[in-house]
């Protein structure tokens, strides 16, 4: 089964943070790790999640390390080299925020933005 890890980023952004309901719904498909108190700015739970069938975990490596795919916000306050293949979907925005990619810039690591990317004229 695919593992899915979720980080905690320090606020409530529901893309990266869903609700233990969503995921309950799809524990026959897929594996959630979830750092300890990722959910609080969002008002859920480590036992929130606990009941719907995820795994709390108690750090950031352990979450990537299980995971095959981690959920995150635009906070990157680490930089690693995974020895397995790993799939980060992220909020980044990729036209203006280039330097955060940077410690996701290693071998066997996949990045996704979600961010719309739109040109800014007045940051142009």
């Amino acid at each position: 089964m695919i593992g899915v890890g979720i980080l905690d980023s320090g606020g409530c952004n529901v893309n990266v943070i869903p609700s233990p309901q969503d995921l309950g719904r799809l524990k026959n498909e897929v594996v959630f790790y979830i750092e300890q108190a990722s959910g609080v700015e969002c008002g859920f739970t480590d036992n929130d999640f606990w009941q719907q069938g995820c795994n709390l975990v108690n750090s950031r490596a352990e979450v990537i390390n299980k995971s095959n795919i981690i959920l995150l916000d635009d906070q990157l306050p680490f930089s690693f080299q995974p020895e397995k293949r790993k799939i980060f979907i992220t909020n980044i925005d990729v036209l203006y925020d280039y330097n955060k990619f940077l410690c996701l810039m290693a071998k066997n690591v996949d990045v996704y933005s979600f961010h719309p990317g739109v040109l800014d004229p007045e940051k142009h």
